[in-house]
C-alpha cells in the first residue's frame, strides 16, 4: 500500500493529507489503493469521507471529513466557492502572457472519454487564473512553472485550459490525455484555504511540489 502518512493537518473534524501521484482519492472501478480507504484503515473508522477529488495522477492537498455532518459542511464550502485552491504545474513551453485569466466553458467529450473539451454551446463555466513563476529547462525544452487558481471546479479544468489553443496552448508536462506522456503528470495541489465550519478559524494548508 502507498505511504500516505504525510498528514498536513488534523483535528477532531478533519484530516488533510498530501496525496501522492498515482493514488486514487476514493475507490474506483480500476481498483488500487485510495486515500479514503487508507484513512479508514489507518484510523480504524469507516466514517471518514474524502470531501473533494484530485485526479489519480495529481498530487497534493486532499481533505477528508471525520463524519457525514462535517463532509456535508465542507462540500457546501466547495460548492459556494469559499475554498481557495492553488495548484503548481510545469508546462510544456511558455505561455504568451506571464499572467492572466482563462475563461473557457467545458463539457465532456463523449466520443473520447474521459477527455473534456471547450464547448461554447452546452459547456459549463470554467475560469482559471494563472501566473508564471519561472522558466526552466526540462528534457532540453524551455518550460514554465505556473501557479493556477481555479475559480471553478470542472473535471480536468486546469489540464484543458493549459493545453487548448484558446487557452495557454502549453499542455502540462506528463499529461497523456491532452499532451505527451511522461513519468508523471506534473500537476500538484499546492494549497487550500477555508474557514473551518466548527471553529470559524481560517485554515491554510500547503504541500511542497516535489
Amino acid at each position: 500500500m502507498k505511504d500516505l502518512s504525510n498528514t498536513l493537518f488534523e483535528d477532531d473534524y478533519l484530516v488533510v493529507v498530501d496525496k501522492p501521484a498515482g493514488v486514487l482519492s476514493v475507490p474506483g472501478i480500476v481498483g488500487g489503493t485510495s486515500v479514503q480507504q487508507w484513512l479508514r484503515e489507518a484510523r480504524g473508522s469507516g466514517d471518514i469521507h474524502v470531501v473533494h477529488r484530485l485526479d489519480m495522477a495529481t498530487s497534493g492537498v486532499l481533505v477528508a471529513a471525520k463524519s457525514m455532518e462535517m463532509y456535508k459542511a465542507m462540500q457546501a464550502l466547495f460548492a459556494a466557492r469559499k475554498v481557495r485552491k492553488e495548484y503548481i504545474a510545469l508546462l510544456e513551453g511558455v505561455p504568451r502572457m506571464n499572467e492572466g485569466t482563462v475563461a473557457l466553458p467545458l463539457s465532456a467529450d463523449y466520443d473520447n472519454r474521459p477527455r473534456q473539451r471547450v464547448d461554447y454551446v452546452t459547456g459549463k463555466e470554467a475560469v482559471t487564473r494563472y501566473r508564471v513563476l519561472e522558466t526552466r529547462l526540462f528534457n532540453g525544452k524551455e518550460c514554465a512553472l505556473v501557479r493556477f487558481e481555479p475559480l471553478t471546479g470542472r473535471t480536468h479544468q486546469l489540464r484543458v485550459h493549459a493545453a487548448c489553443k484558446e487557452g495557454l496552448d502549453c499542455p502540462i508536462v506528463g499529461d497523456a490525455l491532452y499532451g505527451n506522456a511522461a513519468q508523471r503528470l506534473m500537476l500538484h495541489a499546492a494549497s487550500l484555504a477555508f474557514c473551518h465550519p466548527v471553529s470559524g478559524e481560517e485554515v491554510f494548508i500547503e504541500a511542497d511540489f516535489r
